[in-house]
């Protein structure tokens, strides 16, 4: 049985290592960049993006959910805890264009915001999530200020009448400027989940997602070449067919990352895990495989809550094993407790999909979260868990081991000696351990009701559901996706 002192040194060795190791927690330097099908950091390092997905500015409220219940640090601090590494923030050309006053009872847990604008408080929220080193993608989700996402809704595709093409490029360009200072600002997701008869090519320029994705990563790259840009495609971010022989070519090198999104199928459950591996595969997988390599990260997924929603729950235990097994990054949808006002929604009601509680203060969905940590490739730390345990518990005061330091005499070595020598070899074990388990390439990670599923399966019944994150019909019924 290993004695205490000695099991208290394996820990803070064990614990130099991993603050050594490039990948360790909270150690990642922007701005991000890539390189094949990985991801690198500002020093070289492998990143995964493990995200959750903060809406609100995209919504009528023009503000993140949330600030009504809880401190803005309060919010942040329980992302933190979460153990994701950044945050995806959707937002709306009505938003920046208009920068309304926000309503008081959108932010009354935050009165320092009373009487502010929507941009406002968007430079508070980034700025406090860079404070605390998470990064954050800036998502284009919606033109009209609403809930996503239908066939009839008009935030369909990249422009409408009311924000045309022009306005899309120039609000690109005007909101990447506002945050270049911010360093952790480190993607745009150029649009949300392109629909409405969106292609990839073919002869209608008004529907050919492909040239104005070219456009937009140009146009935001001009503004801040430091940026990774984010491109999702047609059906709902669910077909990336074509993207291998007609790839995004930016003007701007190491930029690119492709961002599918993946729902449960409400109408076509999986009868097995290859069911599902081979649907995925075929749809986005394949660009895992493809030269040049471009990363994926996966920009929405989500089930409810409680996880006990029958198909919608299975599907989301098979797809956690298919993100695993692809070493996937990652974005869950989403972080909020409670709903925004929107079509289908009702103000300040459970969020089922949401991974904090109604008040913001706790999680709200533990059973995700732990599946969630399963898939955060940072095995480091559960053995930091330990470490911080036996700080709190044994009171660890010495890393130096001062109880035995007896000075040597007669050439005899002292406990102290010994146990430097012992615990030198251990390290030097542990450390190669550490570095066999980062040979492989990472991507960095960690991150409604019954039947009725959000984005690939934002296939809704009838309308809109006011209780989970799914679209309405056509999103995801077999013959929309060809099964």
């Amino acid at each position: 049985m290993i004695r205490p002192s000695i099991l208290r040194a394996i820990l803070l060795a064990t614990a130099c290592v991993i603050f050594e190791s490039p990948v360790a927690l909270a150690q990642i330097t922007p701005p991000l960049h890539t390189s094949g099908h990985r991801i690198l950091d500002a020093k070289g390092n492998p990143v995964r993006l493990t995200s959750v997905n903060w809406y609100g500015f995209d919504e009528k409220e023009h503000v993140a959910g949330g600030l009504d219940h809880a401190l803005l640090a309060t919010i942040v601090h329980q992302i933190r805890d979460l153990g994701v590494n950044s945050v995806r923030l959707p937002w709306a050309n009505e938003t920046l264009e208009h920068n309304p006053l926000v309503a008081d009872y959108a932010i009354k847990a935050n009165p320092q915001f009373k009487g502010k604008h929507a941009m406002d408080v968007m430079d508070a929220v980034i700025h406090a999530l860079g404070q605390a080193h998470i990064l954050v993608i800036l998502d284009n989700h919606v033109s009209r200020a609403d809930w996503c996402c239908s066939e009839t809704d008009g935030n369909g595709l990249w422009y409408s009448t009311s924000y045309p093409e022009t306005k899309w490029l120039t609000d690109w360009q005007t909101i990447v400027r506002r945050y270049k200072g911010e360093r952790w600002v480190i993607g745009a997701d150029l649009r949300n989940e392109l629909r409405s008869g969106a292609a990839w090519g073919g002869a209608d320029p008004n529907l050919d997602w492909h040239a104005a994705a070219e456009r937009g990563g140009d146009a935001v790259l001009i503004a801040n070449p430091r940026l990774l840009i984010m491109v999702e495609s047609p059906e709902y971010s669910t077909n990336f067919t074509g993207f291998d022989k007609l790839p995004v070519r930016l003007k701007v090198a190491g930029r690119l990352v492709y961002s599918p999104h993946a729902y449960n199928i409400a109408q076509h459950p999986f009868a097995s895990y290859d069911e599902l591996k081979q649907l995925y595969d075929a749809r986005a997988g394949f660009l895992l495989q493809t030269e040049p390599g471009v990363p994926l990260w996966i920009g929405e997924f989500g089930t409810c809550q409680t996880l006990d929603c029958g198909s919608n729950s299975d599907w989301f235990l098979l797809y956690i094993r298919y993100m695993k097994e692809h070493d996937l990054a990652w974005s869950y949808w989403p972080l909020n407790g409670t709903q925004s006002s929107g079509e289908g929604r009702k103000y300040d009601s459970v969020e089922s999909y949401g991974l904090l509680s109604a008040d913001y203060q706790h999680v709200g969905a533990p059973k995700i979260v732990e599946l969630l940590r399963t898939v955060e490739g940072q095995p480091q730390r559960k053995v930091l868990a330990q470490i911080i345990h036996w700080q709190r518990h044994v009171k660890v005061r010495n890393i130096h081991l001062r109880e035995h330091t007896q000075v040597e005499s007669d050439g005899l070595r002292t406990n102290a000696t010994r146990r430097r020598e012992r615990l030198a070899s251990l390290g030097s074990a542990i450390r190669l351990h550490f570095q066999s388990l980062h040979q492989r390439p990472l991507l960095e990670p960690l991150g409604a009701a019954a039947g009725a599923p959000r984005s690939p399966c934002h296939s809704r019944p009838v309308g809109r559901c006011s209780g989970d994150r799914s679209p309405t019909v056509g999103r995801y019924d077999p013959q929309f996706i060809g099964l």
